[in-house]
C-alpha cells in the first residue's frame, strides 16, 4: 500500500543516514589499528562510501515526496539504483572492517572439512554477478569430487567473495574461469581468471597493497585483493597473481 511503501522508503533513508554518520568513526578505528592511510586514500574511502549513500538518501526522500506521481517503471528503476548503491556500501564497509580486524600473523584454527569441488560449485553458482557486461562463471576441476580440504568455512568463504568480487568488477565480459588442481604435497591449487584488466609484472605485488588502484582502475576502495591475501595468510595459504596470463587477471591460491 501507499502508506507501507512510504514507511519502508523512510526506513531505508534513515538507515542510510545512520551509516553515513558511522563512516568517519570506522575510518578512524581503522587508522588507529594500522600505520594509517594517506589523506587521498581517506578521501577516496569517504567518496566510495558516501556517494551511493547520498544518492540513496536523495532518492528515498524524492520517492516519499512524490509517491503518487512516480510511475511503476520509474519506481522499478529507482529500486534497481537503490539496490546497487546499498550493495556497494555494504561490500565496501564490510571489507574495510574485516581488513582492519584481521591479523595476518595470527593463524586461524581450521576445523571444517569441506568437499572442495562442492564448495567452489556452490559458491560460483550463487555468487551475485554485478557487472553490466555479460559475464559467465565456468568451473573445471582436475580433482575428484571426494577431495576435501580442512579449513575454516567462514574465512574461506570471505576469501572467495573478495576474489570473485574483484574478478566480476574488473571483467570486460566473457568468462570468469575457475580451475582446481592437486599438488604433489597433498594440497590443492585454485586458479580464478577473467577477461579484463591485466596486471603487469611490476604491479603484481602493489596490487595486494590496501587502497591500491592498478592500471585503469579508477573506482572502489582497492581492498579486495589486499583482504583476500590477508585472509589467505591466516589460513596458511598463498595468494598471488599469475603474470603469464595475458587475457586479464589470474589469481592463484596455493596450499589449500
Amino acid at each position: 500500500t501507499h502508506d507501507e511503501r512510504t514507511k519502508v522508503l523512510g526506513e531505508i533513508g534513515g538507515v542510510a543516514k545512520t551509516i553515513d554518520r558511522m563512516i568517519d568513526p570506522v575510518l578512524d578505528s581503522y587508522i588507529n589499528k594500522t600505520e594509517g592511510i594517506r589523506a587521498e586514500q581517506r578521501i577516496r574511502c569517504q567518496e566510495v562510501l558516501r556517494s551511493p549513500l547520498h544518492a540513496l538518501i536523495g532518492m528515498t526522500e524524492m520517492a516519499v515526496d512524490a509517491m503518487d506521481k512516480i510511475s511503476e517503471d520509474d519506481m522499478n528503476a529507482m529500486r534497481k539504483t537503490m539496490s546497487a548503491g546499498a550493495h556497494q556500501v555494504a561490500v565496501a564497509t564490510h571489507q574495510l572492517i574485516l581488513f582492519s580486524a584481521t591479523d595476518e600473523y595470527n593463524l586461524k584454527p581450521k576445523n571444517d572439512i569441506l568437499p572442495l569441488n562442492e564448495l567452489i560449485t556452490s559458491f560460483t553458482g550463487s555468487f551475485d554477478l554485478r557487472n553490466k557486461k555479460t559475464v559467465e562463471m565456468q568451473f573445471q576441476s582436475a580433482v575428484s569430487d571426494d577431495a576435501t580440504i580442512t579449513t575454516d568455512h567462514d574465512t574461506i568463504t570471505e576469501i572467495l567473495f573478495a576474489i570473485y568480487h574483484y574478478m566480476d568488477k574488473y571483467s570486460r565480459g566473457g568468462t570468469i574461469n575457475t580451475t582446481c588442481e592437486a599438488e604433489v604435497d597433498g594440497t590443492y591449487t585454485l586458479k580464478v581468471c577473467n577477461h579484463g584488466l591485466r596486471i603487469q609484472d611490476d604491479e603484481a605485488e602493489e596490487a595486494f597493497q590496501p587502497f591500491s588502484l592498478i592500471g585503469d582502475q579508477t573506482t572502489g576502495l582497492g581492498l579486495s585483493l589486499a583482504l583476500a591475501r590477508r585472509l589467505a595468510l591466516v589460513l596458511g595459504y598463498q595468494l598471488s597473481i599469475d603474470t603469464t596470463y595475458t587475457h586479464g587477471t589470474c589469481l592463484v591460491v596455493k596450499g589449500m
